[in-house]
C-alpha cells in the first residue's frame, strides 16, 4: 500500500492583455505559484485533485465597447472593459488536493465549494490590466509575505486600482479589489479571484484566498488583478518548499522556477502569465503525485516509484516451495 506521496502543485498563470490605441497599456498576466510538501496518506481514503486553467486574455480585437476575458476553470476572476481602446485578462484557476468526503465544486467554472477542506493549494496570477503610462499587472500566485500555514499572493503595488493578493482570510490587506476612483475592483474570497469592478479591470488568480479583481479611476487606468494565496497548512503535509510567481510587468511575466525541486519534465507553459502579443492566455497549471509502495514477487520485495521506476528492496532466502525444493 502507499502511506505516503509527494505532491508536486503549479497554480495557472493569468491572462495577459495586448496594446490596443492607448500607448502603454499593455501587460503581462501573473504567473502562478508552485509548491511541493508531502502528504500523509495512511488514514485517507482518497483525495481530490483540482488542476486550475489559465485566465483567457487578448487584445480588444474589433474594438468592441464591451470586451470579457472570462477567468480561469478552478475560480479564476473574470477580466472586463467597457471601452474599445482597452483589454484586460481574466484571472487564473488555482490547483490543489483536497479531502475527498468534504469535496464540492460546480463543475461548469470550477470554483471550489467554501467548505472543501484543503490538504495542499498553489495560488494562481491575476490578470493583467491597462495603464496609460506603464503596466497595471497580474499579481503572481504565492509570492507574497509568509503566512502561518502558506503564502499570501502578491499584487502591482505602483497601481492603487490593482486588486490585492490573497491570505489567509483574516490578514490584510485579503484579497481586497482594486481602489478605483471611479469603481472598485470585487474582493477575492476562499478558492475563488475576484471580478473586475463593474465595468473596467483584470479578474483575480485563484488560490486559498483569491486575489481581488482590478479597480478603474478615468483616464486609462484599470488596475490588474492580484495572484491568489497558496496553502500547505494541513496536519497531513510536511511542507519541503514553495516558489512564488513573478509579478507581470509590460515585458515580462516570470513562472517559478522549480527545477531544484523537481527531477521529471516539466510541460510547456505551466503556470506562465499571459503574453501581451500572440499568447495572451495564461498557462495552465499541472499537479504531479509521486509515490513508493511494496510490491512482493517470489522471494524479491520491490519498491514502486511512481511512475516507472522498480528498486530492489530486499530477497528471502528461504526455499520457495510455489517451485519445490529438493531433498538431501
Amino acid at each position: 500500500g502507499v502511506s505516503e506521496i509527494t505532491a508536486y502543485v503549479w497554480g495557472a498563470g493569468g491572462g495577459g492583455c495586448g496594446e490596443t490605441s492607448i500607448a502603454g497599456g499593455k501587460s503581462w498576466g501573473g504567473s502562478g505559484g508552485f509548491v511541493k510538501a508531502n502528504v500523509d496518506v495512511s488514514s485517507v481514503s482518497s483525495l481530490k485533485f483540482v488542476v486550475g486553467e489559465g485566465g483567457k486574455g487578448s487584445v480588444n480585437p474589433l474594438g468592441y465597447a464591451e470586451w470579457i476575458n472570462n477567468g480561469g476553470w478552478g475560480g479564476g476572476g473574470q477580466g472586463e472593459v467597457n471601452y474599445s481602446a482597452f483589454s484586460t485578462g481574466g484571472g487564473g484557476g488555482l490547483s490543489g488536493v483536497f479531502l475527498n468526503d468534504s469535496f464540492r465544486i460546480t463543475s461548469s467554472s470550477g470554483v471550489v465549494n467554501s467548505s472543501s477542506v484543503p490538504v495542499l493549494i498553489a495560488g494562481a496570477g491575476g490578470g493583467g490590466g491597462t495603464y496609460t503610462s506603464g503596466a497595471a499587472s497580474g499579481g503572481g500566485g504565492g509570492n507574497g509575505a509568509s503566512l502561518t500555514a502558506g503564502k499570501a499572493g502578491g499584487y502591482e503595488t505602483t497601481v492603487a486600482n490593482s486588486g490585492k493578493g490573497g491570505t489567509d482570510g483574516t490578514t490584510s490587506p485579503n484579497g481586497a479589489g482594486g481602489d478605483g476612483a471611479n469603481t472598485d475592483g470585487e474582493a477575492g474570497t476562499i478558492y475563488k479571484g475576484g471580478n473586475s469592478s463593474v465595468e473596467y479591470g483584470a479578474g483575480g488568480g485563484a488560490g486559498w484566498h483569491g486575489g481581488g479583481g482590478g479597480g478603474h479611476t478615468a483616464g486609462g487606468t484599470i488596475g490588474g488583478g492580484g495572484g491568489g494565496s497558496s496553502y500547505w497548512g494541513h496536519s497531513s503535509v510536511t511542507y519541503i518548499a514553495d516558489v512564488g510567481g513573478g509579478n507581470g510587468t509590460n515585458i515580462a511575466s516570470t513562472p517559478p522556477d522549480a527545477s531544484s525541486y523537481v527531477s521529471f519534465t516539466v510541460p510547456a507553459r505551466t503556470a506562465q502569465g499571459g503574453d501581451t502579443s500572440a499568447t495572451y492566455n495564461g498557462g495552465n497549471g499541472f499537479i504531479a503525485i509521486q509515490y513508493t509502495r511494496q510490491i512482493n514477487y517470489n522471494d524479491f520485495t520491490f519498491a514502486e516509484i511512481s511512475p516507472y521506476n522498480y528498486v530492489l528492496v530486499s530477497q528471502d532466502d528461504s526455499p520457495d516451495r510455489s517451485r519445490g525444493t529438493s531433498k538431501d
